[in-house]
């Protein structure tokens, strides 16, 4: 399904395979801990306009070659390689180990949830053992250097979708397509039901 929805994507618009999970990670310098392990393409890291304050992401050909190397966020740093320079050295997630090559700057955190404990590796590598078991893609990142291209994009993805699997005229979709201004609108209207709920507790 991605090979023919990138295919079908109009010219400019960039696109990433995004799997993801939360898992426990170890290394010999500290206790395991659960971080936001993603599996995903070279391209996520300009898609999501990351930038590193030491090392380098991981490129298409490291992708291809599934190779066992991982990018992490400045949490995931600090708790498991405190004091140290973790370039180079080793991290391991679900029993597999991986190399450190780049460390991301911090992104702070959203709604409270920490954006730092990234651990970023090749979807192709054994990450996908833990973000996406049963061999599936989780979701296909996509971003438009415009509204309108967007727009196009998503509808040229829809009917992609609905081709493939076979929906029919009055079938809904079995699929989701979801805009960062849709995702964040969900996300504040539930921390205004927790805000809500939080305060009515004391009351009662």
């Amino acid at each position: 399904e991605v090979t023919q929805v990138r295919a079908a994507l109009p010219p400019g618009v960039t696109s990433a395979i995004e799997n993801m999970t939360f898992a426990y990670a170890s290394s010999a310098y500290g206790r395991a801990k659960q971080v936001q392990a993603v599996g995903t393409e070279a391209s996520y890291f300009a898609l999501k306009k990351y930038n590193l304050t030491s090392g380098r992401p991981f490129s298409a050909q490291e992708v291809t070659l599934g190779s066992k190397v991982i990018v992490i966020g400045t949490e995931v740093a600090s708790h498991f390689f405190a004091g140290l320079d973790p370039l180079g050295r080793e991290l391991r997630i679900g029993g597999s180990p991986y190399t450190v090559i780049g460390v991301l700057e911090t992104q702070g955190s959203v709604f409270g949830f920490s954006l730092d404990r990234l651990a970023i590796a090749p979807y192709t590598s054994p990450i996908s053992r833990v973000t996406n078991p049963r061999g599936d893609v989780r979701s296909f990142v996509v971003q438009s250097p415009n509204a309108v291209l967007l727009g196009e994009a998503m509808e040229e993805a829809r009917g992609i979708m609905r081709g493939v699997r076979h929906l029919g005229p009055g079938d809904d979709d079995n699929f989701a397509l979801e805009t960062s201004a849709t995702a964040m609108s969900f996300f504040a209207e539930l921390k205004g039901k927790l805000i809500a709920f939080g305060t009515a507790l004391p009351a009662i």
